[in-house]
């Protein structure tokens, strides 16, 4: 016994999917739409207070350890030069090896299907 109903045979579907003309409304649907006031203007403020925040805590951080430490001296300097290359030169390394860089392309492409009406919407929206 079959007791899921056909949906071609339900007359409701039958009915929904028949191509109907549209209503006439004697241009009342564009009156109701002139009615309406407009759509506030969307906001193009950038986030200043996160920003603010944020350059802040970073101030009050460097200005707090410079005064626990002292300024940097020349050789710790060069030595914080030489730990950057180092790294860059290491995250090249690791960039060249295929499995890490098909890894990471998933991620990237992952995140921008994920997020790509946001996305859209910014690059548009500009």
């Amino acid at each position: 016994m079959n007791t899921q109903p056909n949906l071609s045979e339900d007359p409701l579907e039958v009915l929904l999917r028949k191509d109907h003309a549209p209503l006439a409304d004697d241009g009342f649907s564009a009156r109701v739409l002139a009615a309406l006031p407009p759509p506030a203007p969307k906001s193009r403020r950038v986030p200043i207070r996160r920003t603010i925040a944020c350059g802040l805590g970073a101030l009050t951080g460097f200005i707090f350890t410079i005064a626990h430490s002292g300024p940097p001296r020349a050789s710790e300097l060069a030595a914080f030069g030489s730990l950057l290359q180092t790294s860059f030169v290491s995250a090249a390394n690791l960039f060249s090896n295929p499995s890490v860089l098909a890894v990471s392309t998933l991620t990237l492409t992952s995140l921008v299907f994920a997020y790509f009406r946001e996305i859209s919407a910014r690059l548009v929206g500009r």
